[in-house]
């Protein structure tokens, strides 16, 4: 799928989920060690159960590592 296109179809998803009501936006999302706990705590806090979609533009590899063993967890990145 060209970049621009996927680009356009993460821009239409998160527009539609934002209209819904479903969205909720971090300034900063910091994980310092890469524990599974720390983010499912920091995820409970912030009020979010089941399905979720992490997008960051330069993720940090703790937040990456925190988040593999999440099977409701998906990361984007944003295109640049």
């Amino acid at each position: 799928m060209p970049k621009k296109a996927r680009a356009a179809a993460l821009r239409a998803a998160l527009t539609l989920r934002l209209t819904e009501g479903a969205v909720k936006v971090v300034e900063a999302f910091v994980v310092e060690e890469p524990k599974t706990k720390v983010l499912k705590g920091l995820l409970a806090k912030l009020g979010i159960a089941g399905k979720a979609v992490v997008v960051d533009h330069q993720p940090a590899d703790a937040l990456l590592l925190s988040g593999r063993n999440l099977p409701d967890v998906r990361w984007s990145r944003t295109p640049t």
